[in-house]
């Protein structure tokens, strides 16, 4: 009969050698996903910067285009809600949830900043005087 010692230096360097492939595939996943979610806290931050930014100035605006002004801060807040929504369904998924949704996180921030343009080309002028 053969015995095996689990405590032999070749059985635990065997063992180590294993722990770390685990870990070399793990931490790439873990660092692209930490790098995902960092771009996408980071246009939140952002989002909601622009957002205080309009909400203040609102009172500024003539009172006729007020109504309007308010309608694109809520249309913008309904985009930064989403996207919000968007990166908390993704928060705990796998780097393939991650990678399949970030076409359309851009698409929703790009689609963010085309509004906020919109809307300082309308009411900017108004702003300024």
């Amino acid at each position: 009969m053969v015995q095996f010692d689990l405590n032999s230096s070749a059985l635990r360097a065997s063992k180590n050698q294993m722990m770390l492939r685990n870990m070399e595939v793990i931490m790439p996943v873990q660092s692209s996903m930490h790098f995902y979610l960092n771009w996408a806290k980071e246009r939140i931050d952002e989002m909601d910067a622009v957002l205080a930014s309009l909400e203040a100035k609102t009172s500024e605006i003539q009172a006729d285009s007020r109504v309007k002004a308010n309608q694109f801060i809520a249309d913008l807040h309904k985009k930064r809600d989403e996207f919000q929504e968007s990166v908390k369904k993704r928060a705990d998924a796998g780097e393939a949830a991650w990678l399949g949704a970030k076409s359309q996180m851009e698409d929703t921030w790009n689609g963010f900043e085309t509004e906020v343009k919109k809307y300082v080309e309308t009411f900017g002028k108004q702003l300024e005087q």
